[in-house]
């Protein structure tokens, strides 16, 4: 009786020391369907470093409204739900090859490993860093507001659509002097504005 529960203490503390381990991902499927097709968590397979074994078709649980594909190599929580390896949790997926270091306290980012980044900075700022930024606002409206200046730069800068500046139709009003050819017979807003007439005086 002795040497059973012996045997069931061991047993007891092996499936303990690996309810929860440190996982290197192998392959991630961000298709959201399990093994059946039907709509699913991401799917990833891993090697645990507690035992030593690979891991497959784990449920990856992110965050709602929060979601990623790690890159292979990425490091992870494993947890054995019940103490089951058959049902592997994974969370708390980092990258430290990537991740940015050396933020203030209370600063939050949103980074790829291409550089990419979104940063909440101290003193409610924000900054956006990419090669290429989109807004599509859809059928709404697409507003931005500063008391202070706002400033467009570019090699070139392109507006269409109705435009309108300080109350006054861009493509339909003139000026009487310095004027400067613009889009549709309109011009520059400046000295000597004439309003809507049409035209460039």
């Amino acid at each position: 009786m002795s040497e059973l529960t012996e045997g069931l203490k061991r047993a007891i503390r092996f499936r303990i020391g690996q309810m929860v381990s440190r996982i290197l991902l192998t392959a991630i499927d961000d298709t959201g369907l399990d093994v059946k097709g039907s709509v699913s968590h991401q799917r990833v397979d891993g090697d645990t470093f507690a035992s030593g074994g690979t891991n497959r078709n784990a449920t990856r649980f992110q965050d709602y409204g929060v979601t990623s594909v790690p890159l292979i190599g990425a490091e992870g929580l494993a947890l054995q739900v019940g103490g089951s390896p058959s049902r592997l949790a994974v969370v708390n997926v980092d990258d430290p090859r990537h991740r940015p270091t050396n933020l203030a306290p209370g600063e939050v980012q949103i980074y790829t490993d291409e550089g990419l980044v979104l940063h909440a900075k101290r003193g409610r700022i924000v900054e956006l860093a990419g090669n290429a930024i989109g807004i599509d606002a859809g059928s709404g409206n697409a507003d931005l507001n500063a008391s202070g200046a706002v400033n467009i730069g570019g090699m070139t800068v392109v507006i269409t659509g109705t435009t309108t500046i300080e109350g006054t139709a861009w493509a339909g009003h003139t000026h009487s002097v310095g004027t400067i050819a613009a889009p549709a017979g309109g011009s520059y807003p400046g000295a000597g504005c004439l309003g809507n007439t049409g035209g460039v005086v």
